[in-house]
């Protein structure tokens, strides 16, 4: 199955704990489509900024900015697609 890394940027808030029983929950739709590739079988992992350097298959470059920095462009062409 594939490792999938979702770059987001370090002050972002991409997903929250809410509820008694502090179950994850985002706004952003991309948060259950993750949830049902999980399901799947599919590795998933949220990174905030771009210090890590983790081994993924796929990268999703999700940032709630208006421009896109580029050293975040430049840190999601380091994977494979």
């Amino acid at each position: 199955m594939a490792r999938i890394a979702v770059i987001t940027h370090e002050f972002d808030r991409f997903q929250n704990r809410r509820g008694l029983l502090l179950r994850r929950d985002s706004p952003y739709m991309l948060f259950d489509l993750l949830e049902e590739l999980k399901r799947r079988g599919h590795s998933v992992r949220i990174l905030r900024g771009i210090s890590a350097k983790p081994a993924a298959d796929i990268a999703v470059l999700h940032l709630d900015a208006t421009v896109t920095p580029p050293d975040y462009v430049d840190y999601a062409r380091r994977f494979p697609f």
